[in-house]
């Protein structure tokens, strides 16, 4: 049901663009391009997670990772290879994104998306719509704010800071997500067995132990990458060519990546409990709460979006913690 739901949905989506896009080419290239690049991606992006949802949790890791992860990548780049030589350059990026996002579908629609069941175990029951609505809803919050704090601020940056600004905040985030490398393989390796613990929506003793190997793995990636942002900061700037000055925007990032370290995999906890709503109120507040030390702290633009998001994982840290020891108690 889920996945005829996404493919409805991105149906929906591609249907509204095809017009939008021929309204929009013949006042500008451009901007159409850019959109039919958003939005076939969109759309896009929503058939392929399902589908490596789906062998996720049948146990084939690699067709649950290697479309997005890998395959899209490189079609990326092939795809900047071919635009550079067949469109002008306005268009080539929206080109080559496109033809990417256009492309990685092309190799998920033959992946298997069957989980596989014994003839002898009792079929799980459907969903109740009213209940699928609202995690789904819920789901929807998470991936808003989510993608709110990697995109919003750097467009608010680029109107009250410059180029420079934003620079230093993609870095940020980029040192971020190496830290949090370890824990998020951690996370999709475990997931399935720490879904199996989760029996009925209760943490176990197997629940427990997997939570700890998550966290171990993650620590192994996150304590290395938060030692070089403290120790080596300067190395980290010539990386960049000395010319962004990020040794105040690393400290925010050390502090990001260890609070996300010490949560372990609260998150997924918490979604896989069907708690997803605990998830989405968490990700709401916390950045309600970042965006008011965004707005009001008197940081120079350089420093406020990543003191803010700083702020943002803190809250989110603390929040789903608090959610899985109030409802799993000590087993995640």
């Amino acid at each position: 049901m889920l996945l005829r739901r996404g493919t409805i949905y991105c149906a929906i989506i591609l249907a509204a663009l095809i017009p939008t896009c021929l309204y929009l080419a013949s006042e500008s290239l451009s901007l159409a391009m850019f959109i039919a690049s958003a939005g076939v991606t969109a759309s896009m992006n929503g058939l392929v997670t399902l589908r490596q949802g789906l062998n996720r949790a049948s146990g084939r890791l690699i067709w649950g990772q290697a479309p997005n992860e890998l395959f899209r990548p490189f079609a990326t780049i092939v795809g900047y290879a071919v635009a550079a030589s067949t469109v002008t350059s306005n268009i080539s990026g929206a080109f080559a994104t496109l033809l990417a996002s256009a492309l990685t579908p092309g190799l998920i629609i033959f992946s298997p998306t069957s989980i596989p069941t014994s003839r002898d175990e009792p079929r799980t029951p459907s969903p109740d719509s009213r209940m699928f609505s609202r995690s789904a809803n819920s789901l929807l919050v998470i991936a808003g704010v989510a993608s709110a704090v990697e995109r919003v601020y750097p467009m608010i940056l680029a109107t009250v800071g410059n180029s420079g600004d934003v620079a230093i905040f993609a870095v940020a985030m980029r040192v971020i997500q190496l830290g949090m490398f370890g824990q998020a393989l951690g996370i999709f390796m475990y997931s399935p067995p720490l879904a199996a613990a989760l029996v009925g929506g209760v943490a176990t003793q197997a629940s427990a132990a997997i939570a700890r190997r998550i966290r171990i793995v993650g620590a192994a990636c996150a304590l290395p990458v938060a030692a070089a942002c403290l120790l080596a900061p300067r190395q980290l700037e010539a990386a960049f060519g000395h010319e962004l000055d990020l040794r105040v925007p690393l400290i925010f990032v050390t502090v990001a990546i260890l609070c996300q370290c010490l949560t372990g995999p609260s998150q997924a906890s918490l979604i896989m409990g069907a708690r997803e709503d605990s998830v989405a109120k968490a990700y709401v507040t916390s950045y309600v709460i970042g965006l008011i030390v965004f707005s009001f702290v008197p940081l120079a633009p350089a420093n406020s979006a990543p003191a803010a998001v700083v702020t943002t994982y803190l809250a989110w840290s603390i929040l789903q913690l608090a959610s899985t020891r109030r409802i799993f108690g000590r087993f995640i």
